[in-house]
């Protein structure tokens, strides 16, 4: 179902809310929102629990601050589908050269322009 009222949002920021990993893959869901470009969800305690849902498919997505360790990258990366994110950030996340290497071998990235 779409959220009609906001139908025409363009960015969307969550940061800090505390909406867990179903808010976040709800505020996610291109269904939802279907002009929405970018989605900040940092500081909401994502690690461990993003699987719940595709994050990636805003073209600018802020993770920051979430916690996330290269398992919880991984889980992203897997999701099925493609990724539309151009602009993703994950800074504060303990996430360190295992990382680097995921996202530079990620065919779900191929797109990505801007990393922090």
């Amino acid at each position: 179902a779409r959220a009609e009222p906001f139908a025409g949002l363009r960015r969307l920021e969550l940061a800090g809310h505390r909406i867990g990993p179903a808010g976040a893959a709800a505020a996610a869901d291109p269904r939802r929102l279907p002009r929405l470009d970018a989605i900040g969800l940092a500081n909401n305690a994502l690690a461990g629990r993003a699987a719940a849902g595709d994050l990636l498919t805003r073209p600018v997505i802020d993770l920051s601050a979430n916690g996330f360790e290269p398992a919880d990258l991984q889980a992203l990366l897997d999701a099925p589908g493609p990724a539309a994110v151009r602009d993703l950030d994950l800074g504060e996340n303990p996430l360190h050269d295992a990382a680097g290497r995921l996202i530079a071998a990620s065919p779900r990235l191929a797109g990505l322009r801007t990393l922090r």
